[in-house]
């Protein structure tokens, strides 16, 4: 016993060591990828290998560790006893399943979130990659070292005599595959304490409000975040689209769509209608954790009410210390309603399942047709699941089978129904959402199928570390439930799948707050794990178990601050409040233009014109990044000639050179503030924020407004003053700061794509 403590103790000590620099190693190419390329391109001369020098490295380093982890017979103890533990309750092929699942690589960061690119075939990449697998085997070594104490022969609750007095005996060979023909144990005096399930949520709880109103700065910061955000400011207003106007396209950017008249959002609006009751009250950032915490305790009603008060309370409690779920619940993402209403759809099925069942019917209908409101594919897997499920449960007659579909059918039809007259109110189409669908299954086809394989991967691989931050696999979670003896578990794996297929035919997917595609998912991966729990709480040492526990708590709360410096620490999604504070500062009512980045290419293109440069040379000086007014500022003072060139060249050479060191979008203001900024009556606003598009649209929305008008001219500027005081102001970035600057025309009727030009 003193051998396989020691021998865990090493296993446990040297595998939580490599998660650790696995997580912290990650974490610091997640806060900066540009300065970890740059540092990686340092070895290109010095080096053998160049920039494949570190990630050469680090492989070795964990192979050796491999081999000397599991290649000696110590390191095998646990694994071995696992093996023979789990095949009391498994097919050896589910065993290989479970085993191989493991091993898949626990992606922290994916190469192409928000504003993070990196070439998936570059040194970085693969460097990421050889930590995500680090990541895997060292949960995989953990796992196996607090399961050292396995006893291979004890199983419990056996179905049937025989097999009992066999293994009894000593036969391990005999092997009782419980998940075809009844559930994993549930032992009574195994509850956790309510304190293990209250003190996480508490916990969560603070820290998505601190990441809310802290690193956040209590604003939308993805696309989806605030075109929601913009719907819930116009319904908050009486409305359901913007003013009609005719200088739409100024204020409009991707998934703000046009009518032909007016702008209007075609996100679902369930969500955006919940924030316009609370905006008068300004507590929008509170929502989603207050969802999470009422998401929280209806899964710990429905799983008890499912299978016991044991497994209820595990289940409770991995949801609670889930990273994945409170930074998610940190955003103001719709994914958390998707998950309460998705709850609400089981409490219908439990209800229906305690024969009750016309209540359970509304409760499922109601949600379902909300859970269309807020996302349609995710209702479409649940509402699919619930019904395959409902008619495939022996103790539910047929007549209540069909009671529950009509009356399903009937609410959800309902809701629904209301969808469509408020898609009319807002595009004049009441049947848009099925032209969503069609258009969907159109663009399927053009996907490519590599593209979906990968998308796949990247998700699989991202839930995997997410669900609940690297010490166990989200994925090997879902293999431990029992789908043909209990209906909740039957459910949550109808519903995984078609969750898998639905997402897995979109054309991108990303790891906004997570792969959150997958969200959906975590209510299986919970109960999962608690049915593991149940699984090796028999054989194990109390100790290793609850040291388990504890690790999984310790890692999944270590997940949640890695993602708060490195994923919410730098401007997320390139959005923040440093251009809303620069225009507060106005003091009087201004028309304010984002610089187009074809405005700026422009400038440096007239600069080096007229130092006789050409057209490649010129598209040398406009690479991404490049601080275009400093490089003009330099240029404006140099005569022509020869000499001059040749020095501006060099001066070119020092500022494509230092562009290359920094982020591009440091040098650009998000286009999609004209939506942030901008509520559903822009041109009676007192600050207006528009979109630069060229000199037609421009003058025409400055003369709609009738504004002062300047133009520029060699030798002076002449300003004409017009009725209404506003003034124009073209908004540029430097780096870390918001220059406003009086409007000048730039010649140039409409801007096309700044690379074109």
């Amino acid at each position: 016993m003193g051998k396989q403590i020691v021998i865990a103790f090493t296993g446990v000590f040297s595998s939580a060591l490599a998660l650790i620099l696995a997580h912290i190693s990650t974490t610091i190419i997640q806060a900066d990828p540009l300065a970890a390329r740059l540092f990686l391109e340092k070895f290109e001369e010095r080096a053998p290998l160049g920039a494949w020098l570190l990630p050469a490295a680090v492989a070795t380093c964990l192979v050796i560790w491999i081999l000397m982890a599991f290649g000696r017979k110590s390191g095998r103890i646990g694994f071995e006893h696992a093996r023979r533990y789990l095949e009391h309750f498994f097919s050896p092929l589910t065993v290989t399943v479970i085993f191989a699942a493991f091993l898949l690589p626990m992606r922290q960061m994916d190469n192409n979130s928000g504003y993070v690119n990196v070439d998936p075939q570059s040194p970085l990449a693969w460097l990421l990659f050889i930590l995500d697998l680090a990541r895997s085997f060292a949960a995989f070594r953990f796992t196996m070292a607090m399961l050292s104490g396995l006893e291979s022969n004890t199983i419990i609750s056996a179905s049937s005599k025989n097999a009992v007095t066999a293994i009894e005996s000593g036969k391990t060979d005999v092997v009782i595959k419980n998940v075809h023909e009844r559930p994993l144990p549930n032992i009574d005096g195994y509850t956790l304490p309510r304190i293990f399930m209250i003190l996480p949520a508490l916990i969560g709880f603070i820290v998505a409000l601190g990441i809310q109103f802290g690193p956040l700065e209590n604003i939308p910061h993805v696309q989806d975040e605030i075109i929601q955000d913009w719907q819930a400011r116009t319904l908050a207003e009486g409305m359901s689209h913007s003013m009609p106007m005719i200088e739409r396209a100024s204020f409009q950017t991707d998934r703000l769509n046009d009518s032909g008249a007016w702008l209007f959002s075609s996100y679902q609006p369930a969500l955006s209608i919940i924030w316009s009751l609370f905006i008068p009250f300004g507590t929008i950032g509170l929502i989603n954790p207050i969802l999470a915490i009422l998401s929280l305790f209806l899964w710990n009603t429905i799983v008890r009410r499912a299978v016991g008060e044991t497994i209820g309370s595990y289940a409770t409690a991995a949801l609670a210390i889930s990273p994945f779920f409170w930074i998610m619940a940190s955003g103001r993402m719709n994914h958390i309603l998707a998950l309460f209403l998705l709850l609400g759809a089981i409490r219908g099925l439990i209800a229906t399942c305690e024969a009750r069942t016309m209540r359970g019917a509304i409760i499922a209908g109601l949600s379902c047709g909300v859970l269309i409101m807020t996302r349609r594919v995710d209702a479409v897997a649940a509402f699919a699941s619930l019904l395959i499920t409902v008619m495939s449960i022996s103790s539910i007659t047929i007549p209540r089978r069909i009671r529950f579909l009509l009356v399903t059918l009937a609410f959800a039809g309902g809701v629904v129904f209301v969808q469509t007259g408020f898609s009319r109110a807002c595009s004049g189409d009441a049947l848009s959402m099925i032209r969503w669908g069609q258009a969907m299954a159109r663009n399927w086809w053009d996907i490519a199928p590599g593209a979906l394989v990968s998308n796949f991967f990247d998700l699989l691989c991202g839930f995997s570390f997410y669900a609940f931050g690297g010490t166990i696999s989200g994925i090997v979670c879902l293999l431990f439930l029992s789908p043909r003896t209990i209906p909740l578990d039957r459910f949550l794996v109808i519903h995984a799948f078609l969750t898998l297929f639905s997402y897995g035919c979109y054309d991108f997917q990303d790891f906004c707050y997570g792969p959150r595609f997958w969200f959906g998912l975590l209510p299986a991966a919970t109960l999962g794990l608690a049915r593991a729990f149940m699984v090796f709480s028999h054989a194990a040492p109390p100790q290793s178990i609850r040291a388990w526990r504890l690790c999984i708590a310790g890692f999944a709360l270590l997940t949640v601050i890695n993602q708060s410096y490195a994923m919410f620490g730098r401007e997320f999604w390139h959005v923040d409040r440093r251009f809303e504070r620069t225009l507060s500062s106005l003091s009087q009512p201004s028309l304010v233009f984002i610089q187009s980045p074809t405005r700026r290419v422009l400038s440096i293109a007239r600069a080096l014109g007229r130092l006789g440069f050409n057209s490649q040379e010129m598209a040398f000086a406009a690479t991404p990044g490049i601080d275009a007014k400093g490089l003009c500022d330099e240029l404006a003072s140099m005569p022509s000639g020869m000499e001059t060139r040749n020095a501006a060249m060099a001066i070119i050479s020092r500022h494509v050179e230092t562009a290359a060191r920094r982020y591009p979008e440091r040098f650009e203001i998000n286009r999609i503030e004209a939506i942030r900024l901008n509520g559903p009556k822009p041109l009676e606003q007192r600050i207006i924020v528009a979109l630069d598009l060229g000199d037609k649209a421009n003058e025409a929305l400055r003369a709609k407004l009738a504004i002062s008008i300047s133009t520029a001219s060699a030798s002076r500027e002449v300003s004409e003053a017009l009725p209404h005081p506003y003034v124009s102001l073209i908004a540029s970035r430097r780096d870390d700061s918001i220059e406003l600057e009086p409007y000048t025309t730039c010649g140039v009727s409409e801007f096309q794509d700044a690379d074109a030009l």
